[in-house]
């Protein structure tokens, strides 16, 4: 089928085509979103987003400065927030929502080089919540130190922004709305195929094959003829 008769049909099952177009655009956004009648009309995703929120905490003596003496001491620090006993200190909170990870920060994004600084990322369903549970994992771990008598000065560097690390997927709808209208548009063209068509009948043939006329039948004509001259 060439493009222009293809279009032609589409045009001819338009309602069809519309109908379908509609459902896609129904179908694929109940894919994404989930309506919730429980409490009144809401709109829920189906699927969540990652964000990660980091907060740093500087190992160092009395005096706030970059020591490479402390890069083992952040180093072990950054275990301790991974450990139970940090975990027990943020529970006391409330429940934490979301993954933890820590260990001294790079110097460099490339570099095998670290810094005394505990690089704390908190993983949350939502930006705050990210920034939230960085913050109170690093609050914890200066709880617990003061807890064990280590003598350590541990303070907050800085807090960063959270950011968006897995959006949400949009696959599905894509592909819900796809495989919806290429059920629409195969069924317009099923519907063309078995369509009835009127064709036009044929002429009938000029008989060419009558018997010749008589002796009498010709004399009568020429007598008719005669009397009409």
């Amino acid at each position: 089928m060439d493009i222009p008769t293809f279009y032609r049909v589409l045009g001819r099952f338009k309602v069809l085509i519309a109908a379908a177009f509609v459902v896609a655009i129904v179908l694929a956004l109940l894919s994404y979103v989930k309506v919730d009648f429980n409490n009144g009309l809401k709109f829920k995703y189906r699927t969540n987003e990652t964000w990660a929120s980091s907060t740093q905490l500087l190992v160092s003596g009395p005096k706030p400065t970059y020591d490479p003496e402390f890069v083992d001491d952040a180093a072990l620090y950054a275990k301790f927030v991974l450990g139970d006993d940090v975990r027990a200190l943020m529970l006391r909170d409330g429940p934490i929502h979301g993954l933890l990870d820590a260990g001294p920060l790079p110097a460099t994004s490339s570099s095998d080089n670290f810094l005394p600084i505990v690089n704390i990322v908190g993983y949350s369903r939502s930006r705050g919540g990210a920034l939230v549970l960085a913050d109170r994992a690093a609050r914890a771990l200066q709880q617990f130190i003061k807890q064990q008598g280590i003598r350590a000065h541990i303070r907050f560097v800085k807090h960063g922004p959270p950011k968006l690390m897995s959006p949400r997927s949009k696959t599905l709808p894509v592909l819900v709305f796809l495989l919806v209208m290429a059920a629409g548009v195969g069924l317009a063209l099923v519907l063309e195929k078995v369509r009835p068509r009127i064709h036009a009948l044929p002429d009938a043939p000029t008989r060419t094959d009558a018997p010749p006329r008589t002796r009498v039948e010709r004399r009568n004509e020429r007598r008719r003829n005669k009397h009409v001259g």
